[in-house]
């Protein structure tokens, strides 16, 4: 199974710029289309609320559909989900876990990659009602961190 970046002892989920300066041309390009696209994601939840948004977000991918997969589609999830947070990391907007999912499902779906957005409760209880989203492709999950299996109850 790929090991991603929340999954490694080794990677530091609080990536910063510094770390960006690592990225190759894909990264980029991935942390340029993030801090456009998300806070257009954060207007369409406010205006049209999350189920308008996110079947929006689906037809826009759809028109955009790359004809092939990438030849190394777990490296590109790992891109997309590095891009996605450093760039919600370092917005001026609203960058919950639910816009960070639904941008990482966005450039996925873009390239016909399966992925799956998931919704939690926290299990505890402890801190009154919390929810959480995230993405997980192939059992593993790819935004979100990786305590989101272990501290919150799925949904659905």
């Amino acid at each position: 199974m790929p090991t991603y970046c929340g999954s490694r002892p080794d990677c530091n989920t609080m990536l910063s710029l510094r770390t960006a300066r690592t990225f190759g041309l894909i990264e980029w390009k991935y942390l340029a289309r993030s801090w456009a696209l998300l806070p257009l994601i954060d207007r369409a939840l406010k205006r049209d609320g999350y189920a308008v948004t996110r079947a929006r977000l689906r037809q826009r991918a759809d028109r955009r559909l790359r004809k092939t997969t990438p030849q190394e589609p777990d490296k590109l999830c790992v891109a997309v989900a590095r891009a996605v947070e450093i760039a919600a990391r370092r917005t001026l907007w609203p960058t919950s876990c639910l816009r960070q999912a639904l941008a990482v499902e966005y450039f996925l779906a873009e390239r016909a990659i399966a992925c799956e957005l998931k919704f939690g409760v926290d299990r505890t209880g402890a801190e009154g009602l919390s929810a959480h989203a995230w993405i997980e492709r192939d059992g593993v999950v790819l935004i979100g961190g990786e305590h989101a299996r272990q501290k919150y109850a799925v949904l659905g």
